[in-house]
């Protein structure tokens, strides 16, 4: 078995002192970049492992950001989350940190999860999905000065911290466009009753795009765990003569139950009724017929994540950065003109 180089070797070739390779290797600003990029090649080169217990103890350290999922009677991760976790991943092990996925109890909460984390010390930072109007995991981790990025917002007002999100407006504005260029004048909306921010700014840019243009907007919501619920939502914005001619789904999953229903019922896509979804899970593109949706590339908002989690590990000072991302519309086979209806 090869043996594993020290701090003291590669301290020894580069003619430098060991606690300058330490900290080079760790990435401190107070060491020149040109002198952390050397000890970097020269510790890939002897084959240096650092040992993490021991950089742990010596920095307070852990070297895990976490992302806190609960447990549901359903599947854990969710196709959206499955990107998520996907990227996110890639990103923090290409930058030396690692992924630790907590999971909420039964009978507990995320924020009850997050402060046991927190007082354990067992990660570094945090990254918060599915963010609510006026969030308490956000609320605690700013009291805590813990690092952490969101991927959403809160309401507008709330206090500043580090987030990234993508433009829901734009895209559910280029729906409402793009349905109303086929002729639509009546589309439905099926949302969810969650008080979840995403849904909110989605049904907001909805409402304006419909009322700009002259649109009749029909819309239900169910809570997004009630399936059941949901289905009889779809069942009955779908009935009758009076319904609408484009329905567009919060998410793919629920546009998918809406092509499901649709089908259950007799109605034709697109020639009777268009779809549209948002997030283009893998399985959109398999529907029948393959569904219309916007693309966010959700497993490279979980690399931007982890680099905009890796800088705040690194250089915390500054206003907090925010970005936001554009989805792409992806033309497939749901949508189409406006049908007649008698």
């Amino acid at each position: 078995m090869a043996k594993r180089s020290s701090l003291r070797e590669i301290a020894e070739e580069l003619g430098l002192s060991v606690p300058t390779v330490s900290r080079a290797l760790g990435g401190y600003s107070d060491i020149a970049l040109a002198t952390r990029e050397r000890v970097a090649d020269a510790a890939r080169r002897l084959g240096y492992e650092p040992n993490s217990a021991g950089r742990m103890l010596a920095s307070g350290k852990s070297g895990y950001v976490g992302l806190v999922l609960p447990v549901g009677e359903r599947q854990f991760v969710d196709a959206y989350l499955g990107a998520i976790v996907a990227g996110l991943s890639e990103g923090l092990a290409e930058r030396d940190l690692q992924l630790m996925i907590a999971a909420v109890a039964p009978g507990h909460t995320p924020l009850d999860t997050i402060r046991k984390l927190v007082n354990a010390r067992r990660v570094d930072g945090l990254v918060l999905t599915r963010i609510a109007s006026e969030d308490p995991r956000i609320a605690f981790l700013l009291d805590r000065d813990l690092p952490f990025v969101t991927l959403g917002r809160q309401r507008d007002g709330m206090p500043d911290h580090p987030w990234l999100d993508v433009d829901d407006g734009a895209a559910f504005d280029h729906a409402i466009e793009t349905l109303a260029g086929l002729g639509h004048r009546h589309v439905g909306l099926i949302s969810i009753t969650d008080d979840l921010t995403f849904a909110r700014r989605r049904e907001a840019a909805t409402e304006a795009a419909a009322s700009r243009l002259g649109l009749r907007l029909s819309r239900c919501a169910a809570a997004r765990d009630d399936r059941r619920a949901r289905h009889d939502g779809i069942a009955s914005i779908l009935a009758g003569k009076d319904r609408p001619t484009a329905i567009l789904g919060l998410v793919d999953g629920i546009a998918l139950d809406v092509l499901m229903i649709a089908a259950r019922i007799g109605l034709s896509v697109p020639a009777e009724l268009s779809v549209i979804g948002f997030d283009d899970i893998s399985g959109s593109a398999y529907s029948a017929p393959p569904l219309t949706t916007f693309d966010p590339d959700n497993r490279q908002v979980g690399r931007l994540a982890a680099g905009m989690m890796h800088d705040l590990l690194t250089a915390r000072d500054g206003a907090p950065t925010q970005m936001m991302c554009q989805a792409q519309f992806v033309s497939r086979a749901t949508h189409g003109p406006a049908p007649l209806l008698e």
